[in-house]
């Protein structure tokens, strides 16, 4: 019987972010892949998060960024030194950013197998350039493995061409279990707010549900975490209206979920987003979701009416919604308690698991 060969695979992403942090360190629990990760910088200037906990082989480029409106454009011929250096059987690129096509381009001359791992769905390409269409046909066209992390990401690759079968979708995971260790934690808040303080994260349309809920309860208690360019304004929202938060500033990732399991509901006011993890973190600690269908998540990870709820933007509608639910315990616990039981089919074990399945069906291609 013939040995299997641990496939050495080299995965290029932006920086350490917790979800693909996570996922990087279950696929090296399994032991089954050489993995090594490239990360193309340490920090976003936007992105606070603070992960130490890289218990994979790793390593960061000295790379030159570019950043256009809350995007990054990494620029480091150094990859091409390094993939010669790790020679992988495999190598995965998260984007199309000039880094990661440099190592695309690594893998396409050297013989190499091409995975891409990415987000995007109709939603998030809908604005790109005729350059960048241009560059996705080829890569796409040219590639092995293709990882969506929704299945809108894999109905978006798919009208790209792509076959279904070499298609794994392995989405955003978090720590489960760890997470639902909070579930049983003290109410604080009625409504709560994760994120960036952006535009596109429409901060301001909480604020005014926040504010109309205010007025058909007479108060409301609110947790806001997240950092960003309309922070002031958001806070002098609030102060001005005499709305009762709480805004703790910078958390450490250890004591997120008890912020999460604190409060009420979580609102995902998003108008674009490639998915929305910190869906993931509410629902983790029992926590419904309202979100928009502008949230990658939207219908498949939080469904309408099972474990939250899914409206356009009206804020007389999301606050009657959220003032029924928190004056009906019954309906909230059903929502509650099959946020607890959909997560589980969000886990780090299932999308680990996905990914070892593509790289080994794409060595069995190269062994026939």
């Amino acid at each position: 019987m013939n040995e299997v060969k641990t496939p050495k695979v080299v995965c290029i992403t932006n920086i350490p972010s917790p979800y693909r942090v996570y996922l990087f360190n279950k696929i090296v629990e399994r032991g089954k892949i050489d993995l090594t990760a490239i990360y193309c910088a340490k920090i976003q200037d936007e992105r606070k998060w603070n992960v130490n906990n890289l218990n994979h082989k790793h390593i960061f480029l000295n790379t030159q960024a570019l950043a256009f409106v809350h995007k990054y454009f990494y620029i480091n011929t150094e990859i091409w030194e390094k993939l010669n250096s790790i020679n992988p059987d495999i190598v995965v690129t998260a984007g199309i950013v000039p880094t990661m096509l440099i190592a695309w381009f690594w893998a396409f001359i050297k013989g190499k197998k091409r995975g891409l791992a990415t987000d995007s769905w109709a939603l998030t390409d809908k604005n790109l350039s005729k350059t960048n269409k241009i560059i996705k046909k080829f890569i796409y066209r040219n590639s092995n493995i293709f990882y969506p992390v929704s299945e809108k990401g894999k109905m978006n690759f798919m009208s790209y061409g792509v076959p279904e079968s070499n298609i794994y979708k392995v989405g955003y995971a978090i720590d489960n279990k760890y997470y639902s260790s909070f579930k049983d934690t003290e109410k604080k808040y009625d409504i709560m707010f994760s994120g960036q303080f952006i535009d596109r994260k429409n901060p301001v349309f909480f604020c005014e549900v926040a504010s109309e809920l205010k007025r058909m309860r007479g108060k409301i208690k609110v947790l806001i975490i997240g950092s960003g360019e309309m922070e002031r304004e958001i806070i002098e929202f609030f102060k001005k209206n005499s709305i009762d938060y709480e805004f703790p500033g910078f958390i450490s990732p250890e004591r997120i979920p008890e912020y999460y399991a604190a409060s009420r509901l979580l609102l995902f006011t998003t108008r674009e987003d490639a998915w929305g993890v910190i869906a993931n973190e509410a629902l983790a600690v029992g926590v419904p979701v309202i979100t928009t269908p502008f949230a990658g998540a939207a219908e498949e990870l939080v469904i309408d009416n099972f474990n939250g709820y899914i409206m356009d933007f009206d804020v007389m509608l999301w606050a009657k919604q959220i003032n029924d639910l928190l004056d009906n315990d019954e309906e909230y616990k059903r929502l509650s308690n099959n946020a607890l039981s959909h997560i589980d089919n969000f886990s780090g074990d299932i999308a680990s698991e996905n990914f070892e399945n593509a790289i080994f069906k794409s060595i069995n291609d190269i062994e026939k």
